[in-house]
């Protein structure tokens, strides 16, 4: 437990004494005689998921209070002044007497819920009340055990689907797994993160530090963002041997790859080629250089993770956060984010994005840089997540399973046609799946007001 020490802390702590929490958040902001809206997410990520929806209900209802839970510490650490929030707290632990109690506290007159999160005793005191409940940017696999026989469960958990007053899913396969069990009150709205990370590459500001690494945007940058070690096994062989840069014409402002055998293999520490190199089966990137820059954003920013990943890089890298202290250096090659909050505006100074958790339990978000136009590589877990296949079938983005697989995707989108045409497909996805905020809102009113 102990990497997981500081966060299982915070979230004993932020759930100790929650009903002197509550009364003192009501004492600062009395509850008014105008609509509420109850809204939960399990962390930050689906925080992120159902902002776009909060967003647009505050613009067609701005006198309404909103109380906003979270199950996890990421969302609340990071959002518990969030301005369109009249009240942040932990959601209290499930019990019939902590349902009571919070929704005594706060009587909201609806509660949205956002994709993976069930809640019994919740769930039963809302419908007990008639307080609609809503369920928005859902996905359901038939495995789940909402589809489970009776006898293996499955009519108790399909109870809790059963007190939302509608859900607002995905994709198609979730809608028919609920028409599959009798639930009929399903809209296909699609996911909410495509409004938000469309309103973030448009809002996005310049960052003066990648303005100055890139040159203006000159020099090319290859990003990696949310980085796990399992990631870094696959891309650090690579990117020590292929991105030390080139002078020559090929290698150029572009990001060409120079001819085979152009440069050798080398970097900060002159270290030779991975055995193989030069030969008949050898290594795709052993004789491959780009003038690309990278940005690499781990997904953990602790300074034993950050020192660890600086050690095993062989060119020229220097930390954000050390350059406070001292200048960007002209030779850096290798810029890592040692800091949170900049990754979604980082993306556009890119050209290519590696997504990382692909090698562990699944990828993190792809749609922040795909918002950018950057196609994505990722590891081979990701099936998990329909706007990863979908943009793999479209050629706008490419699983790896090694570093071979990982050059050789780099190198056709050096192909302009290529990279073009991935940057097409990108346009055409987001544009599609853009409005599931609107379609959610339009349910959740056209519901909640019914008699």
């Amino acid at each position: 437990l102990a990497p997981f020490s500081g966060k299982v802390r915070k979230w004993v702590r932020g759930r100790f004494r929650w009903r002197s929490k509550a009364k003192a958040l009501l004492q600062a902001t009395p509850l008014q005689e105008t609509p509420r809206l109850w809204m939960h997410c399990a962390s930050l990520g689906e925080f992120e998921q159902g902002l776009p929806v909060l967003e647009a209900f505050k613009k067609r209802h701005p006198e309404a209070q909103v109380l906003l839970t979270f199950f996890s510490p990421s969302g609340y650490e990071l959002r518990k002044y969030h301005p369109l929030a009249d009240w942040v707290m932990y959601l209290p632990m499930d019990s019939p007497r902590h349902a009571r109690e919070l929704l005594d506290e706060f009587r909201p007159t609806l509660a949205v819920f956002v994709k993976y999160e069930f809640w019994w005793f919740y769930l039963r005191e809302l419908k007990r009340r008639m307080i609609p409940a809503f369920l928005i940017a859902a996905r359901f696999r038939p495995k789940q055990v909402f589809f489970k026989p009776a006898a293996r469960g499955g009519k108790w958990y399909r109870q809790m689907l059963f007190a939302f007053k509608a859900i607002m899913v995905q994709d198609e396969r979730s809608k028919q797994l609920l028409e599959s069990i009798g639930y009929t009150n399903v809209k296909i709205c699609g996911d909410p993160r495509v409004d938000r990370v469309l309103e973030l590459a448009e809002q996005a500001e310049r960052i003066d530090v990648l303005e100055q690494f890139t040159r203006g945007g000159k020099d090319p940058l290859f990003i990696i963002g949310s980085s796990w070690p399992s990631d870094e096994e696959v891309l650090l062989p690579w990117l020590n041997t292929s991105f030390s840069g080139d002078s020559s014409p090929l290698a150029g402002k572009s990001g060409q790859p120079s001819p085979s055998g152009a440069g050798g293999a080398g970097g900060k520490s002159g270290q030779p080629s991975p055995p193989g190199a030069g030969g008949a089966g050898s290594p795709v990137y052993s004789p491959v250089r780009y003038n690309y820059k990278v940005l690499i954003a781990p997904h953990e920013i602790n300074p034993r993770r950050i020192e660890k990943l600086m050690r095993r890089i062989e060119l020229p890298v220097q930390r954000y956060t050390c350059l406070e202290q001292e200048p960007l250096r002209e030779d850096t090659r290798v810029l890592i984010l040692d800091t949170i909050g900049l990754l979604s505006r980082a993306y556009r100074y890119g050209q290519i994005a590696y997504i990382g958790g692909g090698f562990g339990r699944g990828i993190h978000n792809i749609l922040e840089p795909a918002a950018f136009g950057l196609p994505v590589l990722f590891g081979p877990r990701y099936h998990g997540f329909e706007e990863a296949v979908q943009l793999v079938k479209a050629g706008a983005a490419f699983p790896v399973d090694s570093t071979e697989a990982l050059a050789s995707r780099f190198a056709e989108w050096q192909d302009s046609g290529r990279l073009a045409q991935a940057k097409r497909e990108l346009q055409l996805y987001l544009r599609r799946h853009r409005g599931a905020a609107r379609c959610c809102l339009d349910v959740i009113e056209a519901k909640a007001l019914q008699n």
